[in-house]
């Protein structure tokens, strides 16, 4: 028999969820995007 924490088990459940299904990125016009030769 094997005991688990249900504290762990439900973090678990939680990072797998997160894990399984991501978020989906922000579209372009959302993001600030600046050039990498702004920062030479």
């Amino acid at each position: 028999m094997t005991v688990t924490d249900p504290t762990h088990v439900a973090t678990a459940a939680a990072l797998r969820q997160d894990y399984q299904h991501p978020t989906p990125a922000a579209p372009e016009a959302d993001r600030m995007v600046r050039d990498l030769a702004d920062y030479d």
